[in-house]
């Protein structure tokens, strides 16, 4: 074994199983022997060497453990429907064990679709009954998946358990998109005192915040007992939301080497960083504006619609609204490109017929949107089209371009319907969702046709891709260009702003999805599989 050993930590696969299988043809080793056998072997590099290894220990050692082992050499080598079955035969040997089907829901996620990975879930329930750990692992699915009505449920069973610090995070986020403060003040009441006090300190200040008080929020958050990189980042969101922009860049200044010098990752930070880099560009701007009226910020704003900082101050205040709105067409928008879509995303879409049966859908794909663009005699906008880079710059410019001429709602493909939103629309001729910062989603923008917004965002994400600049750069195309033409539309027309702990109750973004399932998985079905 120590040569083998050896051979392995050199790479030397070949060398490495000639001697384990001279071992193991020898009868020298057992059940432990075989376990390291098969180390050493993936050390080597040898999946398959190591896939033999695991068959001789199930004949000696028949145990869940082993079956695991097997499955999970099996997802390695790119066999995930052998590695079910392993699986399977694992909660044969141990019907009350939750591991197995941990594994198959990860499994499903990764080949199938997040939709066949919870009704596994939902078979493991049937199988076990509601124990915390499997009734959480559903609930953080649910709320991942944005099925609200699902996360209701389970948090009313009481299982898993309310002292549970997870569960407490989504059950705050549930009663705060209620407008319910009392339930969620009780649920964070329900902690253990051992409860991480970071995660506490962020609890609470999200009930502060939903309740409008944005300075004891950030008193709270500042009163952090650490400087992480995860503190300073909610730090400095709180800074944002109270418009304390100098501040908010004094407190991310400890991060901006360790950011630059990531190579990938980091990209929210990155994000973080550009927006306050944007904010305080013009210093002498931020101390006019805190010195004026709601009036004498509305002329400043017309004077400077390019400034992200004027935007967010102008979309704080309630907005006037006129007497007579232009309405938002009852009309849903979405727009994909690629392969058809998958078995998450068809259900993410119908959600929107489902809470809309009375609306016109459509579902734009990138053929149809070339063809859009040249007969809404908007070439400029075709010719960026054409020469833009990436998805989200394609998706910018059909956003734009078909709100400004027809107007309606439009929907991200991964953003799930909670319930109608026809009541929203009314009155407004502009609806918008803000994330916590105070800026506009892209994953949900109405307006009527015409709308300043849509002018507004069709003429910089054009300028942006002609320019060349990054496609996907959220301040020029997404977030930071919404907010600006949100901010210009708020001047002279109805705008209804969604805040982010109320958008919830309708609309949940960013939903995970598998998005190109292999075709042999797309009929997959675990209720007739693990029945």
């Amino acid at each position: 074994m120590a040569r083998a050993t050896r051979h392995a930590d050199a790479r030397q696969p070949a060398e490495t199983m000639t001697l384990l299988a001279l071992a193991a043809a020898l009868g020298g080793l057992d059940p432990a022997g075989l376990r390291r056998a098969v180390d050493v072997a993936r050390q080597a590099g040898s999946l398959r060497g190591a896939w033999r290894l695991q068959r001789l220990l199930l004949a000696q050692d028949p145990t869940v453990e082993a079956w695991m082992g097997l499955a999970g050499l099996a997802a390695e080598r790119g066999h995930p429907r052998a590695a079910l079955a392993c699986h399977r035969r694992a909660m044969a040997v141990a019907p009350r064990s939750i591991r197995p089907w941990n594994r198959v829901f990860a499994v499903l996620r990764q080949q199938a679709s997040h939709t066949a990975s919870a009704l596994a879930m939902s078979c493991a329930e049937d199988r076990l009954g509601a124990l915390p750990d499997l009734s959480m692992t559903r609930l953080r699915a649910a709320w991942q998946s944005g099925e609200g009505a699902l996360c209701d449920t389970l948090l009313t069973r009481e299982v898993p358990p309310r002292d549970l610090p997870e569960r407490a995070e989504i059950a705050v986020a549930r009663a705060l998109a209620r407008d319910d403060i009392a339930t969620a003040e009780a649920e964070l009441s329900a902690l253990p005192g051992k409860t991480d006090p970071q995660r506490g300190l962020r609890l609470r200040a999200a009930i502060l915040g939903a309740q409008g008080r944005h300075d004891a929020a950030l008193h709270l958050l500042q009163a952090g007992p650490e400087d992480s990189p995860e503190r300073l980042g909610a730090l400095a969101e709180a800074q944002i939301r109270a418009r304390l922009w100098p501040e908010a860049y004094a407190t991310l200044a400890p991060l901006r080497r360790e950011v630059r010098r990531a190579r990938g990752g980091k990209r929210a930070l990155r994000h973080l960083l550009a927006l306050v880099d944007d904010l305080v560009a013009d210093r002498a701007l931020i101390a006019q504006a805190r010195g004026c009226d709601p009036a004498g910020l509305a002329r400043l704003a017309e004077a400077e619609p390019q400034s992200l900082m004027l935007a967010l101050m102008v979309l704080d205040p309630p907005h006037a609204r006129p007497d007579h709105a232009a309405p938002i067409p009852q009309r849903i928008v979405q727009y994909w490109e690629g392969p058809a879509p998958g078995r998450d995303l068809i259900g993410l879409m119908d959600s929107w017929r489902r809470h809309h049966p009375d609306w016109e859908h459509r579902l734009v794909t990138r053929a149809m949107a070339q063809t859009y663009l040249r007969r809404a005699g908007d070439p400029v906008a075709a010719q960026a089209f054409a020469r833009a880079r990436t998805p989200a710059a394609r998706a910018a410019l059909v956003r734009a371009a078909v709100l400004l001429h027809e107007g309606g709602l439009w929907a991200a493909p991964d953003a799930r319907c909670q319930q109608s939103l026809a009541a929203l629309t009314e009155g407004a001729s502009v609806l918008v969702q803000q994330d916590g910062m105070g800026l506009v989603e892209p994953g949900l923008v109405g307006c009527a046709p015409g709308s300043a917004l849509a002018r507004l965002a069709l003429r910089d994400a054009v300028q942006s891709v002609l320019r060349d600049e990054a496609d996907a750069d959220w301040l020029s195309l997404g977030k930071g260009a919404l907010t600006r033409a949100a901010a210009a539309a708020a001047l002279s027309e109805s705008l209804r702003a969604l805040p982010a702990h109320r958008a919830r109750a309708w609309v949940a973004l960013d939903c995970p999805v598998t998005q190109e399932p292999a075709a042999d998985w797309l009929s997959f079905d675990p209720a007739r599989y693990f029945g």
